[in-house]
């Protein structure tokens, strides 16, 4: 049996191509799609689901975004008041060197 060349495979592909681009709309299914209409409103638009998981995506990031905001002002204001005290609760060398508490 003789293998069929490259050429002779996309040579018989297109033929077919061709027969069924240009036979008659016979099939139910096919009678009512009409050639230039373009995609139907399901196709175009997205589906609601989708709409309603970026939605819900979205507000998910922002929060996330409040989240870590508020913890790095809460850091820098707690870090802030911990440098403040630590300056006025120094202990003093005699008191060290004495071993009180």
């Amino acid at each position: 049996m003789v293998e069929p060349s490259l050429s002779d495979v996309c040579a018989l592909v297109h033929m077919r191509c061709r027969a069924i681009m240009h036979r008659p709309l016979s099939h139910p299914d096919l009678r009512s799609f009409q050639i230039g209409k373009g995609m139907s409103r399901t196709r175009r638009h997205p589906p609601r689901a989708a709409s309603v998981f970026l939605a819900a995506g979205l507000l998910a990031l922002g929060y996330v975004a409040y989240v870590v905001a508020d913890a790095k002002m809460y850091q820098a204001i707690e870090q802030k008041r911990f440098e403040s005290l630590r300056g006025i609760a120094a202990v003093s060398p005699e008191l060290a060197a004495s071993g009180r508490r």
